[in-house]
């Protein structure tokens, strides 16, 4: 089956982060589109980054088909922002919400330690998180109570 080639150029996607000094940087990006001006054809997905710098930060992520030129177009824009990711946050948070390339399609046996070895580090985080809230959960009660105490 042949699909039709969308020849969309709109921005697809976009995001507000908070830079430290309060300012908002506008991320974008762009429909995958089909470049053939190479001679085999690939996909480009552009990206702008705007307010972080002078001048925008402009960028691109390339592919056999759109899925992988929009999936390498994020995983790029995490790439460009790293430097930054210090000074930024999204929701308050330090954590921008893009995803992180993790190798893949070197065989199944590779493909299972890579995934057995992020499922290890998530878990470690997860538990410490836990634990964490476990730990502030008796102050907030104990603070609850002692506040009742100087009510009466």
């Amino acid at each position: 089956m042949v699909f039709p080639v969308v020849k969309v150029r709109d921005v697809i996607a976009s995001r507000v982060l908070a830079l430290d000094n309060g300012r908002e940087v506008l991320i974008q990006v762009y429909a995958p589109k089909q470049d053939r001006s190479q001679r085999d054809t690939e996909y480009q997905s552009r990206f702008e980054v705007r307010n972080l710098t002078e001048a925008p930060i402009k960028g691109a992520g390339r592919g056999v088909d759109s899925l992988q030129a929009l999936q390498n177009a994020l995983q790029e824009l995490g790439a460009t922002l790293k430097p930054y990711r210090t000074r930024l946050t999204w929701f308050g948070a330090p954590w921008l919400g893009l995803p992180r390339a993790i190798p893949s399609g070197f065989g199944d046996e590779i493909d299972a330690e890579y995934e057995k070895a992020v499922e290890a580090v998530t878990t470690r985080v997860s538990r410490r998180l836990e634990r964490r809230l476990q730990r502030s959960q008796p102050l907030r009660r104990n603070r609850r109570r002692q506040a009742r105490r100087r009510r009466r």
